[in-house]
């Protein structure tokens, strides 16, 4: 087994605002992860690969759950249990969050539903919330290429376009039909977002279908250009779909 012990920091330091109710605590048979109230991180898993990538989604889960403040995560220790020896670290960029709170449920929940996530696709995923607060068009755009990617994983003909993977998908019976077009709905905002329609009648209603109600409540009415909330809204449901993505296995 190995660990990583890291602590929540913002702007390089601990806060005291930071508030976590109890301890979280979130565990399988080959890994756990455990968030003390005090801030700090400990990861246990059966590989230096699925620690690594448990660090990337906790990341991820505290941001989401912290209602996208920008926390990061300090570069921590990490240590081979069964030699005792430090293993050599891996350079991620520091984790960010824009909430003090920390939404336990929340958290445990993202950790759970991107547990299957591809490790190409994951670091996408977490550079998309290291630009929620100032790109919201690009932070989008690189949460929607992790789901490419992680469609790609699924379905791995690389001959075959988006539309048609989906069509194997559902003509296997492995996603349903809320599914499928949940995952129609946010392919057809990337390729908007990825040929420079950033604004404009096509782009609002691509947006609208992905984060409902209104096209006209997620974009700002004086450029027509996303909202942060658009963006935050994107990645949340890029998050779910990268979860039952993960599953579809033809």
């Amino acid at each position: 087994m190995f660990r990583g012990v890291y602590d929540i920091l913002l702007d390089g330091k601990k806060d005291e605002r930071l508030q976590i109710l109890c301890d979280i605590v979130v565990e399988d048979a080959s890994w756990k992860v455990v968030i003390s109230r005090e801030g700090k991180i400990e990861i246990d898993a059966d590989t230096v690969e699925n620690l690594h990538a448990l660090r990337l989604i906790t990341q991820t889960a505290v941001r989401h759950a912290s209602y996208w403040m920008h926390f990061t995560l300090s570069s921590g220790t990490e240590t081979d249990l069964s030699s005792g020896l430090p293993i050599s670290m891996t350079l991620y960029s520091e984790i960010g969050v824009s909430s003090h709170m920390i939404d336990i449920q929340k958290c445990k929940g993202t950790i759970r539903s991107l547990l299957q996530t591809s490790t190409e696709a994951l670091p996408f995923l977490v550079r998309s919330t290291d630009l929620l607060d100032r790109y919201a068009e690009v932070s989008a755009l690189i949460a929607l290429t992790a789901l490419e990617i992680q469609l790609n994983e699924a379905v791995k003909d690389e001959d075959l376009l988006v539309a048609q993977k989906l069509a194997v998908l559902r003509y296997l019976d492995i996603l349903h039909a809320e599914q499928i077009g949940a995952l129609k709905n946010l392919f057809t905002l990337r390729n908007r977002l990825a040929h420079g329609l950033w604004s404009g009648e096509k782009m609002r209603n691509a947006l609208g279908s992905v984060c409902g109600g209104s096209p006209d409540d997620w974009v700002i009415a004086s450029v027509g250009r996303m909202k942060k909330s658009a963006s935050q809204k994107v990645v949340e449901k890029v998050i779910g779909a990268l979860s039952f993505l993960s599953t579809a296995k033809p």
